[in-house]
């Protein structure tokens, strides 16, 4: 699967967002308000959130489209094979039992016991 540079940043400031959210918060007392600061920090890693779930969520369906057009080209293959193993066994056939036929004549017609000869 290819990756763009692009994802892997997009995570890791997700992620360092909420990291330095998490060092610098403290417990807030009754009746205190998150900071200014503290609330655009949160605004952003809950905007980059969002965006890393879009970014999956469209990798996802990427990935679904591609199994898909993998299964309807294996189906189309196994199809032909059917089909041409088929054709073969419809041409095979007559000559196979005829073949066998011929064996079974050589079989009956030879001598019950067979004759040894002395060298």
């Amino acid at each position: 699967m290819r990756r763009s540079t692009a994802r892997p940043s997009a995570v890791a400031l997700a992620l360092a967002l909420a990291i330095v959210a998490a060092g610098t918060a403290r417990p807030l007392a009754a009746g205190d308000r998150p900071s200014e600061e503290t609330d655009r920090t949160l605004r952003e890693v809950e905007r980059q959130m969002r965006d890393v779930q879009r970014r999956l969520d469209a990798l996802a369906d990427e990935a679904r489209a591609r199994v898909a057009e993998r299964r309807r080209a294996l189906r189309r293959r196994l199809a032909e094979i059917e089909s041409r193993t088929r054709t073969a066994w419809r041409r095979m056939r007559p000559e196979l039992e005829r073949a066998l036929e011929e064996l079974r004549k050589v079989l009956e017609e030879r001598p019950s016991e067979p004759t040894l000869t002395r060298t």
